[in-house]
């Protein structure tokens, strides 16, 4: 071989020079790691996964995921079954059944769908993808166009609800919700709990306490709804529905359950097809309403915000028709700490606890009322006679005020050197109208300059029995009528009337003395005080007036050293005058 050989040889030329070089192999793209349940933030093909994935709902509290899966295993192979629960373990009556094959989940809902599991009617549908179900939470207050045809709680005849055009797109293009919903789920389905127990008169949707949103979504303005009150507790959806049928074609019925007992509340909904068949189911007489031995007392549903409106109209009513007057428990109450309590003693403040807890105790009675026209004053001094209680509340009473009665209470079996029972340190001042005896009350109680500082009147509206009340205030008014003088002085008593001398007085908001107690109103809270209450009430009193103690003796320690150093001084000045 030829020099001009081998160099060719060693030295390829042209496109066949590159080949002879040691070509280095390309890097090989870095894959990307992408998580198997979302891309871009949306779920992919673990929602295609659950394409067979049902809800459940309204199923019995005894339930298990393996009865669950028993149930639903004959349509067909179930992959998960996963019932919802609330933080503290307890079941929401709410659970999902995911199955291998898309067709054998329609067959589970098909066949399912308001049929008995456990003797409670279920309610079977599709589980919404994540996106549809928050957007149709967003928009739970807006007009809904489809009408549902099913209904919680039917039998046989009940057909499963249908799911919206928005979730077959969904259903049938993308994802459905994932595991990962569940816990959004029970939580949705905690507050659909909670709302139906509290608005038993509220959805014209609402007859369960957890009743479907997309199967009850109608709106109760429409006069469609109706509520049902005296419904029998052995009446069942059928009976309800056949007596109804009268009045026009029902869209749904059903009856309000309670969560623990799972018995029916005695209530019920029924939404007929038309307004015009509402109406006349809410002017039907009793005869037309009749279902057993009951009959039904219809009312037009309310949706949430009438129903809280009509709620707190309740509240306000109860306590302006508060009977027992308990608000008056309150008035003049001294609390230990307070600017009122300045100066009382241990022993006062002590019997006040001690009468405090008296009234807790009489007042859990419920025939026990607060008279608005009786005082109670306790810690009279022993020589006090009728006459002079008389005067000492005549004496802070306003001008023209009435006192009917004025009375210490005495032992009759311990007799005094006049013949009179000894006193209880207790009696009644009783006036004619409420203003005053609330004026007298406040311009009385704790006020120092009546007995002693030390010992002060201790005044409160009377505890009194109501039947006891009711049967004196009858043989008083016989007693009045049988007196011939009574109806010249009733007569008199209307022309004044008329002539407005006898006109209300009103009471001032406070007194303006330090001494005045809590002053009552009706719209305040009204809490009974307990034992441990009131004897927190005493320690702290009893703190306040030792540490009152210590200051006194400083401040008397501190004058009385003045007062040394100034005589001393004075006797030197006079020495000095001596020299």
């Amino acid at each position: 071989m030829s020099l001009k050989e081998k160099t060719q040889k060693k030295r390829p030329s042209g496109f066949l020079a590159g080949l002879r070089k040691p070509v280095e192999p390309a890097p090989k793209p870095k894959k990307r790691k992408i998580d198997p349940a979302k891309l871009d933030g949306k779920q992919l093909w673990q929602s295609r996964r659950k394409k067979g994935r049902l809800i459940v709902r309204n199923l019995p509290f005894q339930i298990t995921e393996d009865k669950l899966r028993e149930h639903f295993e004959k349509f067909g192979k179930v992959i998960d079954t996963v019932l919802l629960r609330r933080n503290d373990g307890k079941l929401v009556g709410c659970g999902f059944v995911e199955f291998e094959n898309k067709e054998n989940a329609k067959t589970a809902l098909e066949e399912c769908s308001g049929k008995p599991l456990m003797k409670r009617p279920i309610v079977v549908d599709w589980a919404l993808p994540k996106a549809n179900f928050q957007h149709s939470q967003k928009n739970a207050g807006a007009e809904i166009k489809e009408e549902v045809e099913s209904s919680e709680g039917e039998e046989d005849d009940v057909k499963p609800s249908k799911p919206t055009v928005n979730e077959v797109k969904k259903d049938t293009s993308d994802s459905e919700e994932d595991s990962s919903n569940d816990d959004r789920d029970a939580e949705d389905s905690e507050e659909d709990d909670n709302q139906f127990d509290e608005q038993d008169e509220e959805d014209s949707e609402g007859g369960d306490e957890r009743e479907d949103k997309v199967i009850y979504r109608d709106n109760p303005e429409d006069g469609k709804t109706v509520f049902l009150k005296c419904v029998p507790f052995s009446a069942t959806e059928d009976d309800l529905r056949d007596c109804l049928d009268k009045f026009g074609p029902v869209q749904y019925v059903a009856i309000c359950m309670d969560a623990n007992t799972m018995h029916s509340r005695g209530s019920a909904f029924v939404k007929f097809k038309t307004r015009e068949s509402a109406d006349k189911c809410l002017q039907a007489g009793a005869s037309d309403l009749r279902v057993g031995t009951g009959v039904l007392d219809p009312h037009p549903a309310l949706n949430k915000k009438n129903l809280q409106q009509k709620m707190e109209d309740k509240k306000e009513d109860k306590v302006k028709n508060d009977g027992r007057n308990l608000y008056l428990i309150k008035e003049g109450v001294i609390l230990a700490g307070s600017t009122a309590a300045k100066g009382v003693s241990a022993e006062d403040m002590s019997y006040r606890l001690r009468l405090e807890q008296s009234k807790s105790q009489m007042l859990r009675n419920l025939s026990m009322v607060i008279s608005p026209l009786r005082l109670a004053v306790h810690n009279l001094p022993d020589n006090y006679s009728d006459q002079s209680l008389r005067n000492a509340f005549k004496k802070h009473a306003p001008a023209g005020s009435k006192i009917t009665e004025a009375k210490i209470m005495r032992d009759l079996k311990k007799v005094d050197s006049k013949g009179q029972g000894v006193s209880k340190g207790y009696g009644f001042v009783s006036f004619t109208n409420h203003e005053d005896a609330l004026s007298a009350l406040r311009a009385v109680n704790n006020n120092p300059n009546i007995f002693t500082p030390k010992k002060r009147p201790i005044v409160s509206f009377s505890i009194e029995n109501k039947a006891l009340l009711n049967a004196r205030q009858k043989r008083l008014e016989v007693s009045k009528y049988k007196n011939p003088n009574f109806l010249k002085k009733l007569k008199d008593s209307s022309d004044e009337k008329k002539a407005g001398r006898n006109e209300i007085r009103r009471v001032q908001p406070g007194q303006g003395e330090a001494f005045v107690g809590i002053e009552a109103h009706k719209k305040q809270k009204v809490k009974l005080p307990t034992n441990k209450t009131l004897k927190a009430q005493s320690d702290l009193h009893r703190k306040s007036i030792s540490t009152e103690k210590k200051q006194l003796k400083r401040l008397n320690e501190s004058k009385k050293q003045k007062k040394e150093r100034l005589k001393k001084r004075m006797v030197g000045i006079l020495q000095l005058s001596l020299r």
